[in-house]
Parts: C-alpha cells; sequence; structure tokens
C-alpha cells in the first residue's frame, strides 16, 4: 500500500470498529518500513482515539514515540498532555519537563501550552496558578474557546456572570468550523484533534446549540453553573 493510499484510508463518512482496525493495521505495517514518518505516527495516535477503540494508552504510546526522537515536535507533545491528563489525569516527569521548557515565538502555540499548563494545574487541584494560566492563555490568543469557557467558569463561581457572559459570547464566536454530519471525516487529523479537544475552534452543532444556550438562562438563576468536565464535554 503507497503512502497515498494509506492516507484516504482514513478519510471516511461512516466507520466501525472493523474499518477502524483495518487502518491501524495497515498504518502499523507501514511504520515498521518507514519508522520515522512522523505524521503516520500522530495519525495513528489520533485513530486510537476514535470511538470504538478508545484506546488512550496506545495513543499515548505512539505521540509519546515521536518525543523521544523529536522533542520539540509541538503537535506530538500537545497530543501527549492533552490524553495523560483525560485518561489518567495526571503527567509523567518526562512529559511535563517538555511541557514547561517547551519554548516558541508564535503566539497561538503559547496559547496552546499555557492552556495545557493550565489543565495540568486543575489536575493537582493549584486553582491559583490554573487561573494564572488560562489568562496568561487568553492574552497570547483571544481566539480560541476552551480557555475562555473555563475562565467563564472562575467568573460564575465568584458570582460575576456578566464577565462570565462575556467570555462564553466571545467562545462562540471564536468557533470556527462547526462539523456537517454529512461530511467526510479525516479520522487521523491531529490538527483537528487539537482544534476540537483543546482550543475548541472545532465542535459538533449540538455542543454549539447547548454553549449558545447558556446564555438565553437568566444569571440569577442555574446559569453557568456547569463543572469544568462538564464544560469541558460540551467544547469536545
Amino acid at each position: 500500500m503507497t503512502r497515498e493510499q494509506l492516507l484516504n484510508q482514513y478519510k471516511v463518512k461512516t466507520w466501525n470498529e472493523t474499518i477502524l482496525t483495518e487502518i491501524e493495521k495497515n498504518t502499523e505495517q507501514y511504520l515498521a518500513l518507514y519508522p520515522h514518518d512522523t505524521e503516520f505516527r500522530l495519525r495513528l495516535a489520533v485513530l486510537e482515539t476514535v470511538p470504538p477503540l478508545c484506546d488512550y494508552g496506545r495513543s499515548i504510546t505512539f505521540s509519546d514515540s515521536v518525543l523521544e526522537y523529536e522533542p520539540q515536535h509541538f503537535q506530538a507533545l500537545a497530543l501527549s498532555v492533552h490524553n495523560n491528563l483525560w485518561y489518567y489525569g495526571e503527567l509523567n516527569k518526562t512529559t511535563l519537563n517538555l511541557l514547561m521548557n517547551f519554548e516558541t515565538n508564535e503566539k497561538e502555540i503559547s496559547a496552546i501550552k499555557d492552556y495545557l499548563i493550565a489543565d495540568f494545574y486543575y489536575a493537582i487541584n493549584d486553582t491559583k496558578n490554573y487561573e494564572k494560566y488560562l489568562n496568561s492563555s487568553v492574552k497570547y490568543y483571544p481566539f480560541h474557546v476552551n480557555n475562555l469557557l473555563q475562565l467563564a467558569k472562575i467568573h460564575k463561581k465568584n458570582n460575576a456572570f456578566i464577565e462570565a457572559n462575556n467570555l462564553i459570547k466571545k467562545a462562540l464566536q471564536n468557533i470556527q468550523t462547526i462539523y456537517s454530519p454529512n461530511s467526510i471525516s479525516d479520522l487521523g487529523s491531529y490538527t483537528n484533534f487539537i482544534a476540537e479537544h483543546i482550543t475548541g475552534t472545532l465542535t459538533t452543532q449540538n455542543n454549539y446549540n447547548e454553549l449558545k444556550a447558556l446564555l438565553e438562562e437568566e444569571p440569577n438563576n442555574n446559569q453557568l453553573t456547569c463543572t469544568k468536565n462538564e464544560i469541558y464535554q460540551l467544547s469536545e
């Protein structure tokens, strides 16, 4: 199978476990021949998160394998950090050091980095640094979604409902793409994975509608009573 043929296998309208397993097998065979093809290592990392596979352990193994020979590959780092925090609720020392010491001059990458650092502090219940890095993320690049939603939750907790509403409005404006039910999905796109699960700029119509509905409630009722995990699920 050629590289192009394998790439096309990832682009489907519908899928099941048989289809996913076939793509997985073909990619592993390809990587046995071309072990340093970073794109397909990361494609496999994303594929492993797709239902019904949902094998986050294997996903982390593939993204970590890229970091072994390319430690400054930010997409690989972002996948490893997100999936470790999402699945295990923690980061190992190696991954944490790579995240904290990652250097970039790109403001959007800096925003993603600080959002991931904020998520790490949330996982260890450090609320002060959690808020600090969320604010830093927004300051670097105010055009993402999830960082604004998490700050909205903090403002709500402090009874600052107007500020929370304003942040949600900005987050809604920052959504760039809403999945179409009839569109072709690229099951290995790590760019889309980061946009959907980390920055939040890509979402489903249902998630968009649920976020929009938060603005229709009165602030003195039950508005913005989501926990971080609930807001996180809405943005995914």
